[in-house]
């Protein structure tokens, strides 16, 4: 059984910032030669490390096969944790941690486990997405090789695409918009079920679209 979702780069060994942008500039390529329309839609999570549910985090490593002791651990550890300032006059004597009248949500921006941590639980949301959206079809010339790229991305930065390359005939504009409004919301809500929120100021589509004369 795999791990982790094969979309899901970054803090993962052998694969770079560069995967997406390389998956991204073949894609437009790809419409380029066979006049695809099509929609992309990029997204940001906003400070997702810092709205990390700790104990969904736990149960989607339980998943994966962590063991039922380092779960705990990690719990009980940011539960009890007490946190100080460090600046270049000293650490701070004063110390906060989490409550149930103040509780501290996510693993943070600074700890180690932040990575990892967010990278199983957007592994688990993206299949969740591929099982669901309507995604960007290809398709070799003959037919034999079909692939759906539904969602990819880097961290907590991810794209949507949704073109008509399998359609037998060219999407309507309206129609292949409307698809990447389904996608995205689908998206939106995933993260919002699991405590991350998109941050819209942020987010940006484009569309490819073409158009041909009579002749």
């Amino acid at each position: 059984q795999r791990l982790f979702n094969p979309s899901c780069y970054g803090n993962r060994p052998g694969l770079s910032a560069i995967d997406p942008v390389f998956l991204e500039e073949l894609q437009v390529s790809i419409a380029y030669l066979s006049r695809t329309n099509q929609v992309t839609f990029h997204n940001n999570a906003t400070s997702c490390y810092d709205r990390i549910i700790i104990a969904l985090a736990n149960l989607v490593a339980r998943r994966f096969g962590l063991p039922e002791e380092i779960c705990r651990l990690h719990g009980v550890t940011l539960e009890q944790m007490r946190y100080h300032i460090s600046t270049a006059i000293g650490i701070s004597k004063e110390s906060y941690k989490h409550s149930n009248e103040l509780p501290v949500y996510g693993t943070g921006q600074g700890s180690c486990a932040s990575p990892s941590v967010w990278l199983q639980i957007c592994s688990v949301l993206f299949d969740c997405h591929d099982q669901q959206s309507y995604g960007a079809n290809y398709s070799s010339p003959d037919g034999t090789i079909k692939f759906k790229a539904s969602m990819t991305g880097f961290v907590d930065d991810t794209k949507g695409q949704t073109n008509d390359q399998t359609s037998t005939a060219a999407m309507p504009l309206l129609q292949l918009i409307a698809r990447m409004q389904e996608d995205a919301q689908l998206w939106g809500d995933l993260l919002h079920v699991s405590g991350g929120a998109l941050e819209i100021s942020k987010c940006n589509y484009y569309v490819m679209h073409w158009e041909f004369k009579p002749s």
